[in-house]
């Protein structure tokens, strides 16, 4: 049995163009990939091109070991079936050559497998979720031949495997679940984009340092990509414009050093959003300095596709409107320091630095300016000021260097002062010139604050720094917002006019003023390098009920949640989450969980829960117009441990179960005897699984909230139903008390794995869509106790005004929670 190896490759890639040559190390992208396959053992091995890229490939392919091929640009099937009519292999291995870390060990298994167990029954293989770009795919070389001369489809003749796998009438094709050691979807390895070539590059930089030796198998490869670091991509965009200082790059250029990210530099030319003066374009600072060292390939001045990287943060002091346009479509996005009015369509809002500004973020955290290494133990009140520093940043747009020098004309302190070299040593004055140094930057100058006896600079974060340092500080205001700040944060601070030399010295003289009043509390988060990838590796999400890929409308902000309104459906949904995908639904969760909200464990509560869930199916009855369920079916979608399962039986209903949790599903079949299947209910086969066509009821008790893909839900809900049957469910009110009464606490407060807010007056309008009209709304969650006025007077549960409260609160159907009770009048179409 005859196999052969056919890698794939071109040089006119429209992405990333000439890849395949892209160095990697001391080889070319090509290269890897060629001696990756080279690991497999086969009868023969070809790089199959289009002849286009014959002449430059050549030399790689042949010192490699393989043999060249050309065929067709643009149609890859038929190339691949020409060079099986002319060497006439069994089997094909296909591999791409942009893949530089192909798992050959997994491709080496799979081959052994087909030859084995499938040759004769199986025209196409490949194994499922390993990380994109490290697989293979086997085919029947007959197979490929003959699906050549069936399909006129571009697709099929551009990637060739379609032209099996896409015709199961015509071609049977095995997708086998790799192996758990190589079982990684989530993990990317291929090279499509210029983030994609950084990654290679860091993976490759990673294992050399640990000693492995290339090519690396798969173990290695994603023993790697455990590091956040490799297997994010993270894309930073500082403010390089004059007049906004230089801190922004300076941050930038260190988180990307931390995080191993990419900084982007934008050089295109920006008219300033001056009416003013409408034609004048934004100046850039000289970055060339602060570059210095920095990896030169983790710089481009190109604005990259949409989503090509994990995380974009935005260090731009105040972004125009026409950048707010350009980076925040870029993917996830992150802004620090934001001071626009343009950040309501950024994902999540980082302030570091503290300020005035009419907007909530998501986070506020001093905490993240990093605390010196070197500092006073503790500050110095009764030493005497000889050195001082004199620092406004790298550009000084106010001058304020040049205010304070001549104050120290006739002192005897030591002097140094940060900026523009050229520029100040030609204006110190003689006198002053064995005093005062000129520096145009301190490199880690955060480490030599304590050498100094006092700092003068602005707000921003050489301030706080020397409170971390325990330095007396001055500062000086650039702007009157500036000004505001620092007195609201416990500096001293002069306006412009203010700096005279008797207030300086009155200042030096007085050191206690020179000694801020703000504390940082270091019990916050700290490291802002780890915060940066924390983001990278959280969620986005569209609106679960219309995925119309729309961001929407912010509603709140929250430390791990942004959360907005669907302007088509009205939905409120999280959109952002950094902490949603770690909830699991197994016995901890309905122990440990449950018992955090209700002190109980859910076991422990079950007859409490039960007597609750016997409202719920005499509600059902009621819609349904019958005394008891007579034998009906009934699927609760997560069931838990069966609670509403068992009350349904006692009102005769017929009832199963379907919940993700495998402990409780066992509870509820061995221990309750109901039927009930351990899935997602959208994967399960009522006829298959409990032997049904189609339901009379369908319930959800709290579980509504938790589902991301509401159109799916919906959809599969109203298609397990009979016509006229009900579809009841319940779950927290985001119109309810608790919202009117505190909006951000109850955001807050919000479990991290509610990614639909439901509002009682909206519900109608979210399913009508689906085919469902509401008949029955019960409010519950009545919690008049939760009342600022019932709090403020101390009123008691016995007390007449608290029972008009809650019969008022029950009217209007103002309570926390509500259930649910709709009926499916129609059926839906794959469209809507």
């Amino acid at each position: 049995m005859k196999s052969i190896i056919i890698v794939q490759c071109r040089i006119c890639s429209t992405r990333l163009p000439s890849k395949a040559l892209f160095k990697l190390d001391n080889d070319v992208l090509l290269g890897w990939a060629l001696k990756s396959m080279k690991q497999v053992q086969a009868d023969d091995y070809f790089v199959a091109c289009d002849y286009d890229s014959e002449n430059k490939l050549t030399p790689v392919v042949l010192e490699n070991g393989f043999k060249i091929f050309a065929g067709s640009k643009d149609d890859v099937l038929d190339r691949f079936c020409s060079l099986i009519e002319r060497e006439n292999p069994d089997i094909v291995l296909r591999a791409t050559a942009d893949n530089p870390f192909l798992f050959f060990d997994a491709a080496s298994e799979l081959l052994e497998i087909y030859k084995r167990e499938y040759f004769d029954s199986v025209d196409y293989i490949t194994y499922s979720g390993l990380p994109h770009g490290s697989g293979i795919e086997i085919f029947k070389a007959s197979s490929l031949l003959k699906a050549r001369t069936l399909t006129d489809l571009s697709y099929d003749h551009e990637h060739v495997g379609p032209s099996l796998y896409n015709h199961p009438d015509r071609f049977k094709s095995l997708f086998l679940p790799a192996p758990e050691k190589y079982n990684n979807p989530k993990l990317r390895t291929t090279i499509d984009t210029y983030a994609d070539y950084i990654r290679a590059c860091d993976v490759i930089d990673q294992l050399k340092a640990e000693n492995k030796k290339a090519p690396y198998n798969s173990q290695d490869v994603l023993k790697c990509l455990q590091n956040p670091a490799i297997a994010k991509k993270i894309l930073f965009i500082p403010s390089i414009k004059k007049g906004q200082g230089t801190g922004h790059l300076r941050r930038c250029i260190e988180l990307a050093e931390k995080t191993k990210g990419i900084i982007f530099l934008d050089d295109s030319a920006e008219k300033k959003e001056d009416a003013s003066n409408p034609d004048s374009l934004t100046k850039k600072i000289n970055v060339v300095p602060f570059l210095e060292g920095f990896d030169e390939k983790r710089i481009i001045h190109k604005l990259p596709i949409h989503n090509e990287y994990d995380l974009i943060v935005c260090d731009l002091f105040k972004m125009t409107r026409s950048n707010s346009i350009k980076y925040l479509n870029l993917g996830k996005t992150v802004l620090i320091d934001e001071g626009s009015d343009f950040t309501a369509q950024a994902d999540y809002l980082l302030d570091i630095i503290p300020s005035d500004l009419n907007r909530t973020g998501n986070l506020s955290a001093p905490s993240f300016i990093e605390s010196p290494v070197n500092k006073r133990e503790s500050f110095p009140e009764n030493e005497k000021i000889k050195k001082i520093l004199i620092c406004f940043g790298g550009e000084d747009p106010a001058g304020l260097t040049k205010k304070f020098i001549p104050l120290f004309l006739d002192t005897d302190f030591f002097i140094t002062a940060v900026g523009n070299y050229e520029e100040l040593k030609n204006f110190i004055p003689e006198p002053l010139k064995h005093k005062i140094t000129v520096e145009s930057s301190i490199p880690q100058l955060k480490e030599h604050l304590c050498e100094y006896d006092l700092v003068i600079t602005h707000y921003g974060f050489t301030a706080f720094e020397c409170i971390y340092s325990n330095t007396p500080v001055l500062l000086a205001a650039t702007t009157k917002l500036h000004k505001k700040l620092s007195d609201r944060y416990g500096f001293t601070c002069l306006s412009k006019n203010e700096i005279t030399k008797k207030k300086v010295f009155d200042l030096i003289n007085d050191k206690t003023k020179l000694k801020p009043s703000f504390k940082i509390d270091e019990a916050k988060p700290s490291d802002l390098s780890q915060q940066i990838i924390n983001l990278a590796n959280a969620q986005v999400y569209d609106c679960p009920i219309c995925k119309n890929g729309k961001k929407g409308i912010l509603v709140e902000r929250t430390v791990h949640h942004t959360f907005r309104k669907c302007p088509d459906c009205k939905m409120t949904f999280i959109s952002f989450s950094d902490d949603s995908e770690s909830v699991k639904y197994e016995k901890s969760y309905f122990a440990e969980e449950y018992n955090k909200q209700y002190g109980k464990t859910y076991l422990e509560d079950f007859e409490s829960i039960k007597n609750s869930c016997k409202g719920r199916i005499k509600n059902i009855d009621k819609v349904l117009k019958i005394k008891n369920g007579s034998g009906l079916n009934i699927l609760d979608i997560g069931c838990a441990y069966g609670p509403f399962l068992s009350a349904a039986f006692d009102d005769k209903w017929n009832p199963f179960g379907s919940d993700i949790a495998s402990d409780a599903i066992e509870y509820v079949k061995n221990t309750l005897g109901f039927k009930a299947t351990n899935a997602s209910f959208t994967d399960i086969d009522l006829e298959k699984e409990f032997g049904l066509k189609e339901l009379d009821c369908v319930s959800m008790w709290y579980v509504i909230e938790h589902v991301k893909d509401l159109k799916t839900a919906l959809t599969g809900i109203n298609r397990m139903l009979k016509k006229g049957g009900v579809f009841a469910f319940s779950t927290p009110n985001a119109a309810g008390l608790s919202r009117k009464k505190d909006q951000h606490a109850f955001f807050t407060n919000s479990p991290k794995d509610h990614y639909s807010l439901w509002e009682l007056p909206e519900t109608q309008n979210y399913l009508k869509k689906f085919g469902f009209k509401v008949s029955r709304i019960v409010p519950s969650g009545i919690h008049p106790e939760r009342s600022p006025f019932i709090k403020k007077h101390n009123i008691g549960p016995h007390n007449i005004l608290f029972r008009l409260l809650k019969n008022l609160m029950k009217f209007k159907k103002n309570g926390d929670t509500y259930e649910v009770y709709c009926k499916k009048i129609n059926g839906i179409t794959d469209e809507q």
